[in-house]
Parts: structure tokens; sequence; C-alpha cells
């Protein structure tokens, strides 16, 4: 196959990128500036050059290929409608291909799992106010199987291994700068992990295999915040201990993600991947690997 990947030289793009090309397919790589050509020409990957907004070009990527990953993401002003009208421009431009079309997912939108352990059945949209829009793009993008397209969303929840790793990351540039690791209360609540590795293995396996279609959850093991917390301390030069904190005190530490990390649970199973896919998980959460 031919997979053109927007977003291919972000954490989740280079990474599906590596994980096609390693077997055996190829990539075409939309990328904004000249200057990124040389390094995605000596990883093997076709690069485009231009913009997401260019719909014409979009378009021009997306009929050429044998599939697409969309996997761009950003917190620039506009980002939403730019998001919008991409995903739109592919929906439209892909109806009656059959052709995949897969894109990454975050679980905050299904809201706090609780103690459940939810798969792709019993799962459903409970989002945070600020995510509602994401939610009805999701759903839309989602309803595509009705037009003949083979729409993925391939979910992570607490996605490690690399700078790129949004919460990790965080987490531990709070342990460095404040020389403890912090849970939230008791560090009860729970998180679904995935190593950024794993999670490019599933979107290969999904748009490889013809019968893969809707929602998977890339979750390979559940660790409570306190066992995170301890992991992210032993990974962390700076840091000599894990702490209890108020909600308010990991306002201060982890800002955005406070209040997912203190209040929510994301218990997820990868039991359909792994049963319908094949998907092996070969990475395992911890201090080395975090």
């Amino acid at each position: 196959m031919n997979i053109l990947i927007t977003g291919v030289t972000g954490f989740v793009g280079s990474h599906v990128a590596q994980a096609l090309l390693e077997k055996g397919h190829e990539v075409t790589g939309l990328v904004r500036h000249d200057e990124e050509v040389a390094a995605l020409e000596k990883q093997g990957i076709h690069p485009a050059v231009g913009e997401l907004a260019d719909i014409e070009l979009l378009k021009s990527l997306a009929l050429a290929s044998d599939g697409v990953v969309h996997a761009a993401a950003s917190n620039v002003p506009g980002w939403e409608e730019t998001n919008q009208q991409v995903v739109s421009t592919l929906l439209s431009t892909l109806r009656g291909t059959g052709k995949p079309v897969a894109m990454q997912g975050g679980t905050m939108v299904f809201g706090d799992t609780g103690a459940t352990l939810l798969d792709e059945d019993t799962a459903s949209f409970n989002p945070p106010p600020p995510m509602q829009g994401r939610v009805t793009l999701e759903r839309r993008f989602l309803a595509a199987e009705q037009q003949d397209i083979r729409s993925l969303i391939i979910y992570g929840s607490y996605v490690y291994g690399g700078a790129g790793a949004a919460i990790p990351s965080i987490m531990k540039a709070a342990a460095q700068s404040h020389g403890y690791s912090a849970y939230v209360g008791e560090g009860h609540n729970a998180w679904a992990s995935v190593h950024i590795q794993d999670w490019a293995s599933l979107f290969v396996l999904a748009l490889e295999q013809p019968q893969a279609l809707g929602p998977y959850f890339a979750a390979a093991e559940v660790h409570s915040l306190k066992e995170i917390a301890t992991m992210v301390n032993q990974a962390t030069d700076n840091s000599s201990g894990v702490q209890s904190v108020t909600p308010e005190q990991a306002g201060e530490l982890w800002s955005f993600f406070a209040q997912p990390l203190s209040l929510m649970n994301q218990r997820f199973s990868g039991e359909k991947a792994k049963k319908t896919l094949g998907w092996q998980p070969e990475h395992s959460l911890g201090a080395t690997t975090i």
C-alpha cells in the first residue's frame, strides 16, 4: 500500500510512518516546508510539500493513495476549523472508494470510566465540555462507513515512549522541577497505557486488514496513577520520592492535564484489537520506557 500521512513529522505520524515502512509499505508525507523534504527522503518517505488547508492538494494526494492516516494535530488558534475542513475533504473525496482512513483519538472523549473496563461495544461518548466539538467530528467520521469508506479511529490513553508523549512528559517535567513525583489523593484512579510503537503497529494492522472498521482501543495495560507516579519517580533524576497532592496542587504541577489525572479513570480493554487483528503489544510500562 501507499499510505498518505498528515502530520508525518509529529509524534504519532512519524511512528506510524516508520511502522508502515518496516512492513514494506510506501508512505507519502505531507509537510509544510521545503526544508523538511531531505529528512523525509532519507527515511524513505515520499514528501509532498503544502498546507493542510490546500483542499485541491489534499484531494489529489488522497485519491493517489491506497489509504490515509490523519495524524496532524495542533494547539494553534483556528486548528479546530482546519481539522474539520481536512476531515470533510477526506471523507468527500474518498466516498465510495472503500479506502481506509485512520485517525488518532484520545480516550478522554469517553469521560470517566469509573472502575469499569470498557471496550468498543460498551464505551459511549461522554466528553468534558471542552471536547464536545471533537466528539461531533468523531461521530461524523465513524458514520462515513455508510458511504463506503473504511473509517478507523485508533484510541490511546496514557501513551508513552518518547519526548513527544504529552502526559508522561509533563509528569516527568513536574517531578524534575519540584523534586518529587505526584499522584492525587490515594492515586487509585487508573489509566490504560500503550507504548507509541505498539500504538503505531495497531494503525498498520487496521490499515492492512479489510475487515477492520470503526474504533479500536490501543490498550496494552492498566495502571493506577500511584503506580505511574512511582515509575515517573524512578525515571527522573531529580525526583527523590512519590507524594500525594490535592487537586489544587495538581493544577500547579500538570496544568491542562491536572483535572483528568486527578479525577478520571481511563480503563479500556485492547482485546478486540488482539483477537480480531492479531495485535500483540511488545512493550510494558516501566521506569525505562516511560
